[in-house]
């Protein structure tokens, strides 16, 4: 397998986060709030060498490192209507019932992601994280071929208890919490090179059962030091699904 570059925004290592708890405060997009007073996170960028899986997908199983590539052409790509998003969420549903051999699953997000190349923006996104607990996410491209910013994925068993931190999500009708990653140099990042419509990755963003299997799958998007400004900006939809297996 071939390796690439690329650079990751983690949660700072720090001893900050013994005694202060992270959080993210989402404000109504009506109100005038300092943006300082939403949020205590800190980055930090670090180069990683990433690994190319191409030509050996099937060596990265879902219960073992917490990903999988899936091949299977989307529904549509073009979304206009909710019965669009509604057709779409309906075809994961039947993809991921098959894969996890599942009693019930329930598709509760849609989004669809367009990458920024102001990097001046904050683009809460555009970070390391390993999402809420919910058992599954599903992740393609909308365009033909991924070249800019493709998605790389951390195997789970690479990942030490100590390298994850729980954040606070706050929203003005609820709030809940994530989890956020630490770099750790022994972490094992991977990706799929010129990753195309007709392929997706599935992985898990937590799993409530106890046992030796992947609970969770740390993931970013990632920027090559030689990204040629040319390539197409990366457009993706995502769904994230929660999955009842028989125990």
């Amino acid at each position: 397998m071939a390796n690439t570059q690329g650079q990751v925004r983690f949660l700072s290592r720090s001893d900050k986060w013994i005694a202060e708890k992270p959080f993210f405060i989402f404000s109504r997009p009506d109100t005038d709030e300092n943006p300082a007073n939403l949020t205590n996170l800190e980055f930090q960028t670090e180069l990683l060498e990433i690994t190319d899986i191409r030509g050996q997908e099937d060596d990265f199983k879902l219960d073992e490192c917490g990903f999988k590539v899936v091949h299977h052409p989307p529904a549509l790509v073009d979304f206009t209507t909710l019965d669009h998003v509604a057709e779409y969420q309906k075809d994961v549903q039947s993809i991921l019932t098959t894969l996890f051999d599942a009693e019930h699953v329930l598709v509760w997000d849609f989004k669809r992601r367009k990458t920024h190349r102001d990097n001046n923006v904050f683009d809460l996104n555009n970070k390391l994280e390993i999402d809420t607990t919910i058992k599954g996410t599903f992740w393609r491209s909308l365009l033909p071929v991924v070249e800019d910013q493709p998605l790389t994925l951390c195997d789970f068993r690479t990942v030490e208890p100590a390298d994850v931190v729980a954040c606070d999500r706050i929203r003005p009708d609820r709030s809940g919490e994530s989890f956020y990653l630490q770099y750790n140099p022994n972490q094992r990042w991977y990706y799929l090179n010129s990753m195309t419509r007709d392929e997706a990755l599935v992985f898990v963003t937590y799993d409530s059962a106890a046992g030796e299997q992947a609970r969770f799958c740390p993931h970013s998007s990632f920027l090559s030091p030689e990204k040629d400004p040319s390539l197409s900006t990366r457009y993706s939809v995502e769904t994230r699904s929660i999955v009842i297996t028989k125990l």
